[in-house]
């Protein structure tokens, strides 16, 4: 196994009590929503990255690391809206087609500075992977 295996979850009810449970029973990681470990090496090549906390907030997505005016952007008299409290799809549309219709077709323009520390953390595992593996004989 050359490289890692990467799973990238978002910190937030994706990441539920009875996942952190059920990851650190197996896994014998502890993983939480407030950790703040850069990765958790689960097993093997098996590499687990939480979106990092964004400022005042504990939990995070992924969408919350792009810029106000990506996120900002009308499809079909629409607005994006990652939460499910308040959600509207009269009004709304949620991640699915924010990924489809607004990254995808913008991906040249969207300014991705904002990922930094998300990036960082998906080096970081390539550096500790890369430093498990026996050199070559």
């Amino acid at each position: 196994m050359r490289f890692p295996v990467i799973i990238l979850m978002d910190n937030d009810t994706a990441l539920s009590t009875k996942t952190c449970q059920a990851l650190n029973k197996k896994f014998g990681v502890s993983i939480s929503h407030s950790a703040t470990d850069l990765f958790f090496h689960l097993t093997d090549n098996l590499y687990l990255v939480k979106t990092p906390a964004v400022p005042e907030k504990l939990m995070s997505c992924i969408e919350d690391f792009f810029d106000p005016v990506t996120k900002s952007r009308p499809i079909g008299g629409k607005m994006f809206r990652a939460e499910d409290d308040g959600f509207d799809k009269n009004h709304h549309f949620g991640k699915v087609i924010f990924a489809h219709k607004v990254v995808a077709p913008n991906a040249a323009k969207i300014p991705w500075g904002n990922f930094s520390p998300l990036l960082d953390r998906i080096v970081a595992v390539m550096i500790d992977y890369a430093s498990k593996l026996a050199p070559p004989m």
